[in-house]
């Protein structure tokens, strides 16, 4: 392979590189790493300006996905904070742990789903609240069905049950969000 150009082969997690002049090929896959690090396929188009489009198309989605994670971190401190004072293994101390927990992700997530995910222009912001309170109120009941099921009839831990329940209350969030509080008006598209 000495007239080739060969001067350096190496394996990373199971894919093989090969660099033959100032190219590195992956020997499992269509795509080329030239050494100037732009990233081409065998097609001509840019892997990188693929992956800036993905992420374009996609925005919104991986925002709020972003926003999620900060919002159910911020909702689980103050459920930890909560367990400090409460005894979530009494039903009735559990409903107000979780109610303090959505109360504080509702807070948060109203004002970051309006500003990075939905980025809404929505002048009458009262109303635009009222509506994203009361379609999370809907989730809220579905978290406390969860919240009551999943640790008292099924015995998860409480953690696990968290976990579940905002799975579920993610999806069902978005959802709402979409299509109903931070809806665009046909103008706006």
């Amino acid at each position: 392979m000495e007239g080739d150009g060969l001067t350096e082969s190496i394996v990373f997690q199971g894919v093989g590189m090969l660099q033959c002049r100032e190219t590195w090929y992956l020997t499992e896959q269509a795509c080329t790493v030239p050494a100037r690090s732009e990233i081409t396929c065998k097609d001509g188009g840019h892997v990188v300006k693929k992956i800036i489009a993905l992420c374009k198309q996609y925005r919104e989605i991986i925002v709020y996905l972003i926003v999620g994670v900060m919002t159910t971190i911020v909702s689980w401190a103050a459920y930890a904070v909560c367990k400090l004072f409460l005894d979530v293994q009494d039903p009735i101390q559990m409903d107000v742990a979780v109610v303090i927990r959505w109360t504080t992700g509702v807070v948060f997530a109203y004002f970051t789903n309006r500003a990075f995910v939905f980025q809404s222009k929505n002048p009458n912001m009262l109303k635009e609240a009222i509506s994203f309170t009361s379609s999370r109120l809907v989730t809220l009941v579905l978290e406390l069905v969860i919240m009551r099921v999943l640790p008292f009839v099924f015995g998860l831990n409480d953690w696990i049950s968290t976990f579940i329940a905002a799975v579920v209350i993610t999806v069902t969030n978005y959802i709402f969000s979409k299509f109903i509080v931070f809806r665009k008006k046909k103008e706006d598209s």
